[in-house]
């Protein structure tokens, strides 16, 4: 039996996730504020689906509750399923 990955599924703004913007592009993401980072400074992050934020680029805009964040960091998991932005807020 193949099981296939859908992140979509699970980052829907009817749950957990919000309607956001990234460059002017309407994204679903789960926003966590409180992220602790390496340097154990708290860092909001962004998760979302990689269709939807797998090309994003660091610098841009991401606009979440009309509060605006700069994408400072992108990981994307290595099944290209899930992808995670570090962001600062702009």
């Amino acid at each position: 039996m193949s099981f296939t990955e859908n992140a979509t599924d699970f980052i829907v703004t009817d749950d957990f996730a919000d309607s956001a913007t990234l460059e002017g592009v309407a994204v679903s993401v789960i926003l966590d504020n409180s992220f602790v980072g390496m340097a154990d400074s708290p860092q909001p992050v962004a998760v979302g689906s990689y269709a939807a934020l797998g090309a994003a680029s660091r610098g841009e805009t991401l606009i979440v509750d009309s509060v605006s964040y700069t994408v400072s960091e992108i990981h994307n998991d290595f099944a290209k399923v899930v992808t995670t932005l570090v962001l600062k807020i702009a």
